[in-house]
C-alpha cells in the first residue's frame, strides 16, 4: 500500500527529476514568467510528458492591464520582474516541440489595484 501525505519536490524547472515520458499531467504555474531559460523548461516538459499528456501553463499576459501596469511601474519588484510572455510566442515555442496548445483561456481581468474598494468597483470586468 502506498503512503499518503504531503510530498515536496524541489528542482530546477529545466531539469525535472522524472523519467522520460513518465507524467500524464504537468502543472507549471508562472514558471515561464520567472525562469531565465523558458525554452529549456518547455523542452524538459515535453521530455517528461507521456504521449497525449497535458501541460498546464499559467502566466502574465503582457497585452493586458497588468502588462500596462508593468510598463508604467517598472520591473523592479515581483511579479513585475517576470518575463510576461505573449500567448503567441508560447504557442510558437510549443509548436516547435510538436506540442499542441489546446485549449487556451484568459482570466484575471480586474485592473492591478491594491485598494479593495477600487477592485470591488471593477468586479464586472471578471464576469465580462
Amino acid at each position: 500500500m502506498a503512503e499518503t501525505g504531503p510530498v515536496d519536490i524541489r528542482c530546477e524547472p529545466e531539469r525535472l527529476p522524472f523519467e522520460t515520458r513518465s507524467l500524464d499531467l504537468l502543472l507549471m504555474p508562472h514558471v515561464l514568467d520567472f525562469t531565465t531559460k523558458p525554452h529549456h523548461v518547455l523542452r524538459e516538459a515535453e521530455r517528461v510528458l507521456m504521449p497525449e499528456g497535458r501541460l498546464v501553463l499559467t502566466g502574465f499576459n503582457p497585452l493586458s492591464l497588468w502588462g500596462l501596469r508593468r510598463l508604467i511601474q517598472g520591473r523592479s519588484a515581483t511579479p513585475w520582474c517576470g518575463n510576461f510572455l505573449s500567448l503567441a510566442r508560447i504557442k510558437d515555442w510549443l509548436a516547435l516541440l510538436e506540442l499542441e496548445a489546446n485549449p487556451t483561456a484568459f482570466m484575471g481581468y480586474a485592473p492591478p489595484f491594491s485598494r479593495h474598494d477600487w477592485l470591488a468597483r471593477c468586479h464586472y470586468l471578471e464576469q465580462a
